[in-house]
C-alpha cells in the first residue's frame, strides 16, 4: 500500500528548509503558466525535456528541482531543490516507448515531431507508488490566490497486463493531501493487441478541473499538485504512463484588512437624537455579534471591520419603532455611515421623549 508517512514527511521537511528559486510563480498580474516540456520555461525547464535528470541550476535538457519532487524510485527521493543527473530520475528519452527498465523518460515527439512529454515506466520497486509533485508559489505582493484551474494530457502505452493509477490531490500544507478523481486516470489491465501511445481523452486536455476555495497567502505562500502512483490490478509487467501539456490558470483576491469602521446616527424623524438604543453587529466574517449602545447624541460606532465583506446592523428597543430596523451594509471602503430613524412607542410617546 501507498505510505503517505513515507512520501509526505520527507516532502514538508524539503519543502521547509529549501529557498524559494525556481517553481511556478503565480500573480494576479500573472494568472496562467504552463509547462510543454519542449521549452525553456524559467524555474521550470531548460530546453526541449531530455529525460537527463533534475537540478535546481538545470543545464539543457533537464527539469527544474526547484519546482520539481520525485519520490518512490529504487535510487531514493529527489526533494525540491535536490539533483539527480543519471540513475531512475535520468533514463534519457525514448519514442514509442516499450522501455522494459524502471525509470523516469523524456517520451520523444509528443505531441508532435520534436516535442516531448514526462514519462514513467513503473517497476516492482519504481513508482509503485511513487509520486510527481509540482510547488506553485503565489508571488503576489497583496493578493490571495483563491482558486486554480489546472489541466494536462495523459498518454498511455497500454503493453502490459497489469492496471496502474494516476491519482491527482493537492495540498496547501505539505502535509495533507487533498484528492480529486475527476483529474486521476487508471491504465487498462488487458494488455493492447498492438500497443502504442495514445492521448487519453480527444479534443482538448484529457484532465481539467478546478480547485478551490483555497487561500494561498501572497509573498510567497505555496500550494503543492500531486500526480501520484501504484498497481492498481493484473500481474506482470506495468503500463508506460506519459504527462504532457500542464496549464495552471489562478484567480485571485485582494487581501482585507481588519480597519473598516461603520458608523451612524439614531434620530428621530424630527432630527432629534435618540440614546441608549442598542445597535447590533453581526456578520459571518465576526467571530461573535456586537452590541453598542447609541450615546446622548445618538451616534454608535463598530471599530476594526474587516472591509470587503457584508454585515448585518439592527436598532432594538422597546421605547421606539424604525422604519428600518435592520440595514444591511457591504463595507467596499474603510467607513460607511448609516441612520436610523425611529419614533416613540406607547407610553414613551405619552411622556416624551
Amino acid at each position: 500500500m501507498f505510505s503517505s508517512h513515507k512520501i509526505l514527511t520527507p516532502l514538508l521537511i524539503l519543502v521547509l528548509s529549501t529557498g524559494i528559486l525556481g517553481q511556478i510563480t503565480l500573480s494576479s498580474s500573472q494568472t496562467t503558466a504552463s509547462i510543454d516540456f519542449e521549452s525553456t520555461a524559467s524555474g521550470i525547464s531548460e530546453g526541449v525535456f531530455a529525460g537527463v535528470g533534475f537540478s535546481p541550476l538545470p543545464l539543457d535538457g533537464q527539469l527544474d528541482s526547484d519546482a520539481f519532487s520525485v519520490l518512490g524510485f529504487s535510487d531514493g527521493d529527489l526533494g525540491f531543490g535536490g539533483s539527480a543527473v543519471s540513475g531512475d530520475l535520468a533514463r534519457g528519452s525514448i519514442s514509442g516507448g516499450g522501455t522494459s527498465t524502471g525509470g523516469l523518460y523524456a517520451l520523444a515527439d509528443v505531441p508532435n515531431p520534436g516535442g516531448s512529454a514526462i514519462a514513467f515506466q513503473p517497476g516492482g520497486s519504481d513508482f509503485t507508488p511513487g509520486a510527481l509533485i509540482l510547488r506553485i508559489v503565489n508571488q503576489d505582493l497583496n493578493e490571495i490566490l483563491v482558486q486554480l484551474t489546472v489541466s494536462y494530457d495523459i498518454y498511455e502505452l497500454n503493453d502490459a497486463g497489469r492496471s496502474s493509477s494516476l491519482d491527482f490531490s493537492y495540498s496547501t500544507d505539505g502535509v495533507n493531501f487533498i484528492p480529486l478523481p475527476m483529474l486521476g486516470h487508471a491504465s487498462t489491465e488487458a494488455a493492447d493487441a498492438s500497443p502504442m501511445y495514445v492521448k487519453i481523452g480527444s479534443g482538448g486536455p484529457s484532465r481539467t478541473a478546478a480547485i478551490g476555495p483555497i487561500s494561498i497567502a501572497p509573498s510567497g505562500g505555496e500550494i503543492l499538485l500531486r500526480w501520484q502512483s501504484d498497481d492498481l490490478s493484473g500481474t506482470g509487467s506495468r503500463d508506460e504512463i506519459a504527462i504532457d501539456n500542464i496549464s495552471i490558470e489562478g484567480v485571485f483576491l485582494g487581501t482585507t484588512n481588519a480597519d473598516g469602521m461603520i458608523e451612524g446616527t439614531v434620530l428621530t424623524s424630527k432630527g432629534d437624537p435618540l440614546s441608549f438604543v442598542a445597535i447590533r453587529l453581526s456578520g459571518k466574517s465576526l467571530g461573535e455579534e456586537r452590541t453598542v449602545i447609541s450615546n446622548h447624541f445618538g451616534r454608535f460606532r463598530f471599530e476594526g471591520l474587516a472591509t470587503g465583506n457584508t454585515y448585518v446592523v439592527q436598532a432594538l428597543s422597546g421605547r421606539y419603532s424604525f422604519q428600518m430596523p435592520v440595514q444591511t451594509v457591504f463595507l467596499d471602503q474603510d467607513l460607511q455611515r448609516i441612520t436610523f430613524t425611529g419614533e416613540p412607542t406607547g407610553s414613551s410617546a405619552k411622556e416624551g421623549l
